[in-house]
This record gives C-alpha cells, sequence and structure tokens, in this order.
C-alpha cells in the first residue's frame, strides 16, 4: 500500500495545508519536455539569444522614441521665449553701442575744436640742411677669391 512517492506524498500535504488555511494551492509546474541536446549545445543557445536581445535592446532605432504633442508645444514655447530674450538683448546691446559712440563723439567735438589752418604769409619755409655729404660709392672688384682656390 505504500507504493506512493514521495512526490505524491508532498503534494498531499501541501494540499492538505492549503485546506486548512482555506486556499487554493497554486497550479502545479509541469514538467519540462526532455531535450536532448547537451548542456553546450543549451548553453550556445541561450547565449545567442540573450546577444540577440541586447542587439535589439541597444539598437539606435531603439534608443529614440518620437516625441507627443506636449512635449513638442513645451520645446517650442522655450524656443520661442529664448529667441525673444536674443533679439531683445541685441537690441539693448546695439542701443547701447549707439549711446556710447554717440557719447564719444560730443565729447571729441567739445575737447578738441577743430584746427585753424595758420595764414601762409607768417609761415617760413624749412631751412635747408648743412653738411649734406655725396654718397659714398663702393665699387666690386670683378674678381672675388672663391672658396675653391682655397683647398
Amino acid at each position: 500500500m505504500k507504493s506512493r512517492t514521495a512526490k505524491a506524498r508532498r503534494d498531499e500535504q501541501w494540499k492538505a495545508a492549503y485546506a486548512r488555511l482555506g486556499q487554493e494551492p497554486p497550479p502545479q509546474p509541469q514538467a519540462d519536455a526532455y531535450d536532448g541536446r547537451s548542456l553546450a549545445e543549451k548553453l550556445a543557445a541561450n547565449r545567442v539569444a540573450k546577444q540577440e536581445e541586447w542587439e535589439e535592446k541597444t539598437k539606435l532605432a531603439n534608443q529614440f522614441r518620437a516625441l507627443e504633442e506636449d512635449e513638442i508645444m513645451f520645446l517650442d514655447s522655450i524656443r520661442e521665449k529664448e529667441e525673444a530674450e536674443e533679439k531683445a538683448r541685441r537690441e539693448m546691446d546695439s542701443d547701447e553701442v549707439k549711446s556710447f559712440k554717440e557719447a564719444v563723439a560730443a565729447r571729441m567735438q567739445q575737447s578738441n575744436p577743430p584746427p585753424t589752418l595758420p595764414s601762409t604769409s607768417a609761415a617760413k619755409p624749412p631751412a635747408p640742411k648743412k653738411d649734406t655729404k655725396p654718397p659714398v660709392v663702393i665699387k666690386k672688384d670683378a674678381k672675388k677669391p672663391s672658396l675653391k682656390a682655397l683647398w
């Protein structure tokens, strides 16, 4: 009568324990079908499957997703705000540069009045230079000693 296997007895004990608790026992996992491949073949197949899964996950096309409408509107509003700030900054800079140039021109007008031309009758001609020597002319000799002759 004790022909029941240990596995069958253990299953009955678990079922009885769940019955005492008033719960349904979890479904029993089905025994895997026999796979006649060697361990090396199974590991190689697992390695290939994991490599393919990793390549699919890290593909460049899978790295990006399309923006949603609210994200597009948000980014457009930020871009428009930055463009408006940049335009205002450029206008302010150009106004400051213009006012600076005007201030410099006004200061130059006040501190340096335009020069007046002296009258030509009162001007004296420049005095000629004294002790001017004629330029020295150096004549080159037709024959120069070459270095080959020295050897």
